[in-house]
């Protein structure tokens, strides 16, 4: 939650990921939404759908 805070983060904006650690316990995770250069945005643009060239 501190990560989110810092950086102005808006919750409802927030991704949530799951997963599972060594021991095998969970483990909550978040992505924010972000911008072409960072977070959920970038992944998309860049990695998926490919309107960031280079991904």
């Amino acid at each position: 939650m501190e990560r989110v805070y810092e950086n102005g983060g808006d919750l409802k904006k927030t991704i949530n990921a799951i997963e599972k650690s060594e021991d095998g316990k969970s483990v909550i995770r978040w992505l924010e939404e972000g911008t072409d250069t960072s977070g959920w945005l970038h992944i998309l643009k860049k990695h998926i759908t490919g309107e960031i060239p280079g991904g």
